[in-house]
């Protein structure tokens, strides 16, 4: 089998990240898989390849679920000094927030 490159790696990471916070999205607001592709415009089998990570997703599909769900799904700081906002920082486990 291939070794993967460190871009192929990157993507499925943040493929698998985006598809965590769908999913963790669609539980909290009580939206089945079904409901969620009729809001966003989408096949019931593209979401699932989407909530199993196995699909790379436009910027335009992205910025569609965003509109959809009400949240970003993705943050980019537009400085550097820029704080990132909770939704975005990793709990450590202990209850506490990683914070700088």
């Amino acid at each position: 089998m291939a070794t993967k490159t460190r871009i192929e790696q990157r993507l499925e990471k943040r493929r698998e990240l985006i598809a965590q916070r769908l999913r963790d999205a669609l539980k909290t607001k009580g939206l089945t898989q079904r409901q969620f592709a009729t809001l966003a415009g989408m096949t019931v089998s593209y979401v699932n390849r989407v909530l199993q990570a196995e699909s790379d997703l436009t910027m335009r599909t992205i910025a569609n679920l965003e509109e959809v769900l009400g949240f970003d799904l993705i943050f980019i700081p537009v400085t550097i000094e820029e704080p990132i906002p909770q939704p975005f920082i990793k709990s450590s486990g202990s209850g506490k927030t990683n914070k700088k």
